[in-house]
């Protein structure tokens, strides 16, 4: 058996991930993270009472990338830095390729 292993990211870790993921070369690119919100109500005793108050619930409905025009400090990343694209990857679509000899 494994154990537990936790990994914790930055928010520009974060970022540079779903930049990776979603393979973005290019632009300047903002976490966007949208909630949820929820009503309810629940009890703030440990003793088993009912002692019901009004509450909200908030939760993570999802992460996503929002291309933005100009960088703010510390929210956004440029993708050409964060994820360049590969010089092998340029260097193959800029050789030309020999045509096969027909017999």
């Amino acid at each position: 058996m494994t154990d537990a292993i936790k990994h914790s990211f930055s928010h520009e870790e974060m970022l540079a991930i779903l930049l990776k993921s979603a393979g973005i070369h290019e632009g300047l690119w903002m976490l966007s993270i949208n909630f949820g919100l929820s009503a309810t109500n629940m009890s703030n005793s440990n003793n088993g009472e009912e002692n019901l108050r009004p509450c909200v619930m908030a939760f993570v409905e999802n992460f996503g990338l929002m291309r933005v025009e100009r960088a703010l400090k510390g929210l956004t990343l440029d993708a050409a830095i964060a994820n360049p694209l590969a010089v092998a990857n340029e260097a193959k679509k800029s050789t030309p390729k020999k045509k096969a000899a027909l017999r």
